[in-house]
């Protein structure tokens, strides 16, 4: 397995465990999903078990790009083509009448998680097809963690890893478990970089542990992932709101490459995410915006995904005046 590629395969490891953090039932290993017209091989795989009336449980259909350029058209394009076909294969894979009738169903929704940022052409086509893109590049918060995952890479002999992909996922995942006790594989390039692997795995797993990791949705349009520096963001938010369930906060906002970076605080705690700038422009664009003297963004809403707050939704009340 070529390095790009392994580095691709661990990088979707770290996303899975801040995707379990912020409550989806995750399965970091391949699984391939029968479409209409073909099987497809999906790199991992997000359940959300909130019930809904009328809406099936939400299949996160997800992709890891680890790179060292901006993300093009053809990745999101093909993602297009995957959601399309396992969409329309309208028949589960079950033996029986009775099992096809009660197979577990799904709504999916695919995203796209990366290192880097989007081209314009490739977050112009995902938003046309309903493929959510998700960057880390800009985010300070994200920064420290990617950083540290690049210092892992530079000391593993890729040549020593496992060619299949689950067999390389089930390897970063026992790096992590045993990152702590005196057994790590050798999988080394230099055998006396033994010692600085374990301090370089163990300070990304504390780094990914205390990161607090929660999905909004920008303005009931838009999915974002919100980094904290506190790992109990969540149970701050939900517990600082309003008899309403909405919060009011203040926020800054900056341009960086083709992303826009907002910054809000709750009580002490720093919480940043990061939204496509043609993106938010379409929400300007669509007069959304209520008052922009206030506010150019209006609210994010927050779902609570693991249940022990079945219903509840916080609303985070964007207000520029509050900085």
């Amino acid at each position: 397995m070529k390095k790009a590629q392994a580095q691709g395969y661990m990088f979707e490891v770290l996303i899975g465990r801040l995707l379990s953090s912020a409550g989806y039932s995750w399965f970091p290993f391949s699984k391939t999903i029968q479409g209409r017209g073909a099987k497809h091989q999906i790199d991992a795989i997000g359940i959300t078990t909130n019930v809904s009336p009328f809406v099936n449980n939400i299949r996160l259909l997800a992709e890891a790009k680890y790179q060292r350029k901006s993300i093009g058209l053809p990745v999101v394009r093909n993602m297009v083509g995957v959601l399309k076909d396992i969409n329309e294969s309208y028949i589960p894979g079950q033996k029986s009448i009775a099992e096809k009738i009660l197979g577990s169903r799904h709504t999916n929704c695919a995203v796209i998680f990366s290192n880097k940022d989007f081209s314009v052409d490739a977050i112009n086509y995902g938003y046309a097809h309903n493929i959510y893109l998700i960057s880390y590049q800009g985010n300070p918060l994200m920064r420290e963690v990617i950083e540290e995952f690049k210092n892992l890479c530079r000391l593993l002999d890729f040549r020593k890893l496992p060619n299949e992909v689950s067999g390389l996922k089930n390897t970063f995942e026992l790096m992590f478990k045993e990152a702590s006790t005196v057994i790590v594989p050798p999988r080394l390039r230099k055998t006396n970089d033994f010692v600085k692997f374990k301090k370089t795995i163990k300070r990304l797993d504390n780094l990914v542990t205390r990161t607090g990791s929660i999905f909004g949705f920008v303005e009931g349009s838009y999915p974002v992932h919100i980094i904290s520096e506190d790992r109990n963001i969540k149970t701050l938010l939900f517990s600082s709101a309003r008899e309403n369930g909405v919060l009011p906060v203040g926020y800054r906002f900056e341009v960086i490459g083709n992303n826009i970076l907002f910054s809000f605080k709750v009580g002490d705690s720093k919480a940043k995410f990061i939204m496509p700038k043609y993106i938010f422009k379409n929400f300007l664009d669509e007069g959304k915006m209520i008052d922009a003297k206030e506010s150019l963004l209006n609210n994010v809403l927050i779902p609570d995904l693991k249940n022990d707050g079945v219903g509840k939704i916080v609303r985070l009340k964007f207000d520029r005046r509050l900085i």
